[in-house]
Order: C-alpha cells, then structure tokens, then sequence
C-alpha cells in the first residue's frame, strides 16, 4: 500500500531542548513518517505545557536531547 503525502513539506515547526537549561528552540524539524497503514500523524496546532515539561526545561529530566516538547494537545 502506498500513501499519498505530495502535498506535505518535509519537515514542521517544533518546540526542542537541546540539553541546556532553560534553553528551547522553535525550528524546522523533520516530519514523521507513516511507515504502515495502521500508523498516523496527528496535526496539533496548539499545545499545553504540563509539570513533566517544566521538568524538562529546568533540566531536571529528559531522555538524551534533542527533547521535543509539547505532548499536551488540546
């Protein structure tokens, strides 16, 4: 099965913690790519901020950067 995604750029805007404490970037990231016909990507066009993200920015958590943020849609 082949998937139509012409339409799409190749990558999107997105929030990232590169490791430095209270330190994110807004930049170009790449877009995920759908690999099976049980897989989708949802369009957020806002996101909240929660304690685990505030962890994150302060530096007291997170998995090896780069880190990307917003996982609270709304």
């Amino acid at each position: 099965m082949s998937y139509n995604v012409s339409c799409l750029s190749a990558s999107m805007r997105g929030v990232v913690y590169d490791g430095m404490p209270f330190d994110m970037q807004v930049r170009d990231i790449p877009r995920p790519i759908v690999l099976s016909e049980n897989e989708v990507v949802v369009r957020v066009t806002t996101a909240a901020i929660c304690g685990s993200d505030l962890h994150v920015y302060r530096g007291y958590m997170g998995g090896n950067p780069p880190w990307g943020m917003g996982h609270e849609a709304i």
